[in-house]
């Protein structure tokens, strides 16, 4: 758990409140909630997950997690690389 100092800018019970926020939020499971509540959830999260490789690069938290799985495809022979057909395009995932 984190703890914070009393800060003269914040009243004890805003404190109190902001941690409470800060523990619930990384410690609940959001599946029981109403897609309008888990998008209201996710709306005010401090934290938002990159929507591209290029916004996932700038992050070595990112980088890393996508070299261990890169690293756990070829340790497992999941896949190889190949080179795209002619007139394919490639897709995400």
């Amino acid at each position: 758990m984190i703890m914070c100092a009393p800060s003269p800018h914040h009243s004890p019970p805003l404190l109190q409140m902001i941690m409470l926020f800060f523990i619930l939020f990384n410690s609940l499971s959001y599946h029981r909630f109403s897609s309008t509540h888990r998008s209201f959830l996710s709306s005010i999260a401090v934290e938002t997950e990159p929507q591209s490789y290029s916004e996932a690069k700038d992050f070595p938290e990112w980088r890393n997690a996508m070299q261990y799985e890169i690293d756990a495809l070829c340790e497992n022979k999941n896949w190889s690389l190949v080179p795209l057909p002619n007139g394919k395009k490639e897709i995400g995932c």
